[in-house]
């Protein structure tokens, strides 16, 4: 990491802690940790656990550490094509594998998740053969290795649903049995069952979710149609969704993510007939208006997994192709550049429909 003064790279106003530039003469990332700019990189001490220097918000990018070091991304729950109770982890500021975490309570896909520094909270999910949606709360210490425990339940059972997350407060966003609009809240180092918080403008599903420490936005879903939608709602009040902005393409069952400043959504299916884009967009979370062309994907996906995100990058896990297939790559991009995605590495299995989260997201500020 590289350390540089407020005088060699002047600005007219002094920017708060944990902001992001890119360095134009350097051509690299560069954080302010309230005193100086530093370069980032994937060995930052900002980036490990324990790290002196200060992050986004004063605390240390690692939140309530990893193993490894660094943020840690979870992928919990699929179709592999069977349904799988595997949880996957990562370290997001690395490349390679992932690796075997533990288990969720039961077989099932589409779920999705909420989390803060410490803990990642699983919520809903569908199982085939009838067809059977969950209202299930489960939750993991994401610093260790290990199975789910009983956190409580939502106030409906749905999947396929948006979700996002504060420093404190967990959401569940629309979904499936049938279209909602319900959107829930938690405590997320309480435990019991969530409280109603609002609705989205219409019931939908498919949307997919993204935060800043003070806003949580979602993204497309579909309802009698794929949509282009992207609405907000202030994390620390109740209340219903506003609008944001739009989507130049619609998307249903795409993916998003976001560190503190900039939000992606976009890809997924883009219509009833199942036409795909691998086109991911972008908003600034502070700015109501509509998204902007970020990259592309490196492959078509009918369905993707949640994003696991740090500070700087977004991490895509496993899809359902175009092929029908359910898929093990896992690709990434850092969030405050433009460009398409990148090999990340591979799951520990083919997977469809599993949902994502990190320790380093963009609502723990």
């Amino acid at each position: 990491m590289s350390q540089y003064s407020n005088e060699e790279y002047p600005s007219l106003d002094i920017p708060p802690a944990g902001s992001i530039r890119f360095n134009t003469d350097s051509a690299k990332m560069e954080i302010y940790n309230g005193e100086q700019w530093w370069e980032i990189d994937a060995t930052s001490p900002e980036l490990q656990t324990g790290g002196t220097n200060q992050g986004i918000g004063g605390n240390s990018y690692g939140g309530g550490g990893t193993a490894s070091g660094g943020t840690r991304g979870l992928f919990g729950g699929g179709e592999t094509p069977s349904l799988t109770d595997r949880i996957d982890f990562i370290n997001v500021d690395s490349t390679g594998n992932a690796v075997d975490f533990g288990d969720i309570s039961f077989a099932r896909r589409n779920l999705r998740s909420m989390s803060d520094r410490t803990r990642m909270i699983f919520t809903g999910g569908y199982t085939s053969g009838p067809a059977t949606f969950y209202n299930t709360l489960e939750f993991v210490t994401m610093s260790s290795t290990g199975d789910v425990t009983d956190f409580g339940d939502l106030t409906v059972k749905r999947s396929r649903h948006g979700g996002f997350s504060s420093r404190t407060r967990g959401f569940a966003v629309g979904g499936y049995d049938p279209n909602s609009d319900v959107i829930d809240y938690v405590t997320i180092q309480s435990t019991g069952d969530a409280v109603d918080f609002g609705d989205m403008t219409s019931a939908r599903l498919g949307n997919r979710g993204a935060q800043s420490p003070t806003r949580g936005l979602t993204f497309g879903g579909k309802d009698s149609e794929t949509r282009n939608y992207i609405e907000y709602v202030t994390m620390s009040t109740t209340g219903n969704t506003a609008d944001f902005g739009d989507l130049s393409k619609d998307s249903y069952q795409g993916t998003a993510g976001s560190n503190a400043v900039r939000a992606l959504g976009g890809a997924g299916s883009v219509n009833n007939a199942g036409d795909q884009t691998t086109l991911m967009q972008y908003v600034t979370i502070a700015t109501l208006g509509d998204a902007q062309e970020f990259g592309d994907l490196a492959q078509n996906h009918l369905e993707c997994g949640e994003g696991a995100c740090s500070p700087t990058r977004i991490v895509i896990p496993g899809s359902f192709s175009s092929n029908n297939n359910p898929s093990d790559t896992i690709e990434y991009q850092q969030i405050m550049t433009l460009g398409d995605f990148i090999d990340f590495g591979n799951l520990t299995t083919n997977n469809n429909g599993t949902s994502g989260g990190s320790n380093g997201h963009g609502g723990l500020g």
